[in-house]
């Protein structure tokens, strides 16, 4: 979960998600979180690979409304501070 490529970072999060949360939320909190990564990837790549953490971590903690802001505190509590959309 620490290869350079995202895609592969994913892969390795949601592949581990069930059994190793507390090694996976970080990495898909960082992956929605951090910039810099995305001068090697296209747009739809970007997109897929933060939808799908995004959506990783909305099933995980059971967010009802798929509102990115309600992840702010579940992974702050894992080191990930993300932005407000609002």
């Amino acid at each position: 979960m620490r290869h350079p490529m995202p895609q592969v970072r994913l892969d390795g999060a949601v592949s581990v998600m069930q059994w190793a949360p507390d090694l996976a939320i970080p990495v898909l909190g960082r992956l929605i979180a951090e910039t810099g990564y995305e001068k090697d990837m296209s747009a739809d790549e970007l997109i897929e690979v933060r939808h799908e953490a995004t959506l990783s971590l909305f099933d995980h903690f059971g967010t009802k409304y798929y509102d990115r802001d309600e992840l702010i505190e579940p992974l702050r509590a894992y080191g990930v501070d993300i932005p407000s959309l609002k």
